[in-house]
């Protein structure tokens, strides 16, 4: 008698998405390929929306309060952005306080403090001074 080997399993192709999370571990290449056709404005259908509270550039994560519905602050981080031009933004420039955004809840996993905020788009900014500075203009001399 002969044995017969069972049949490899076959994963599923890559260009499949499975989730935010697998949306977010695409190359290049596969990203700028989706359409980025639709209102930059419009919130998305089953999507929620939220206020900016903190930001950390240097790290580029925040927090944002959910203007939708009445939970926690969620963790918002700079890759969690799907469009390439907002998450060069984010990256860059970084958002503020009182930024308007739109997102996905990913709750809570293991070992993690807070839901998460994924699949986000930026709604709205407020309006940011015309100058790059952070600090005070340097004419002015401190006492």
């Amino acid at each position: 008698s002969r044995k017969v080997d069972p049949p490899p399993t076959v994963s599923p192709p890559l260009h499949l998405p499975l989730g935010p999370r697998r949306r977010r571990r695409m190359g290049r290449s596969e990203s700028r390929r989706r359409s980025r056709s639709g209102s930059r404005r419009k919130i998305k259908r089953g999507r929620e929306s939220g206020t900016i509270n903190t930001w950390n550039t240097e790290k580029q994560f925040g927090f944002v309060s959910c203007t939708t519905s009445n939970r926690a602050d969620l963790f918002l981080h700079a890759e969690y952005f799907e469009d390439l031009d907002d998450r060069n933004k984010v990256k860059t420039r970084g958002l503020r306080r009182g930024d308007k955004v739109a997102f996905i809840v990913e709750e809570a996993q293991a070992g993690k403090k807070s839901a998460q905020a994924v699949d986000a788009e930026i709604i709205e900014t407020i309006k940011r001074s015309p100058s790059n500075s952070k600090s005070r203009s340097r004419s002015r001399s401190r006492s």
